[in-house]
């Protein structure tokens, strides 16, 4: 794989961006498809998600387009200083680590408690679900995950229903913050 050049061929023309990920400054062609773009470097990204994160690229977008529907095409006409938004990265630091509380996404953790939906959160973690990036050590919800992964709606034999397990999975995840009132909103 080639060096990584120190200058982008990007400069200030209207531009569009492959973003695919990029780490440790490698240089990765763009797809032919994107036209004006000939390689994009790590330190682009970082001015590129300066510039996409601020009040000024939405101003830039609508003084190109003011429909509600945004184009793709209309993107790709947004003029972007390329050395004013690197100086912009520099000066905020390095790009948030990206995250997400979504549990269909892969960057999910498996945490019940800042998940978008943790009533579903909990009962695969209850039937002993694992997401991809969910750490390794045990927390408080894992104690009450079922060996078999098998969990009976009604009580069967010694075990509790699974409307009364699912309750203290939620209860362990919320802790001390679990009362009805967090129930009814989940």
């Amino acid at each position: 794989m080639p060096a990584a050049k120190s200058k982008s061929k990007l400069g200030a023309s209207p531009v569009a961006f492959d973003f695919t990920p990029l780490r440790s400054g490698r240089t990765v062609k763009t797809p032919q498809r994107v036209r004006k773009c000939t390689n994009l470097v790590w330190f682009d990204l970082a001015a590129i998600w300066s510039f996409c994160s601020s009040p000024e690229f939405h101003g830039a977008i609508r003084r190109i387009d003011q429909k509600t529907n945004v184009t793709n095409a209309t993107l790709v006409k947004v003029p972007f200083d390329l050395k004013h938004w690197q100086t912009v990265a520099e000066e905020v630091g390095p790009l948030p680590e990206p995250t997400s509380n979504d549990p269909t996404q892969w960057l999910f953790k498996g945490d019940i408690f800042n998940s978008t939906d943790p009533w579903q959160v909990a009962v695969a973690r209850m039937l002993g679900y694992r997401w991809p990036e969910q750490p390794k050590e045990k927390d408080n919800t894992d104690a009450f995950t079922d060996e078999d992964g098998i969990v009976c709606v009604l009580a069967v034999r010694s075990e509790r229903p699974a409307s009364e397990r699912l309750l203290d999975v939620l209860g362990a995840a919320y802790s001390q913050e679990w009362s009805d009132a967090v129930f009814s909103n989940c």
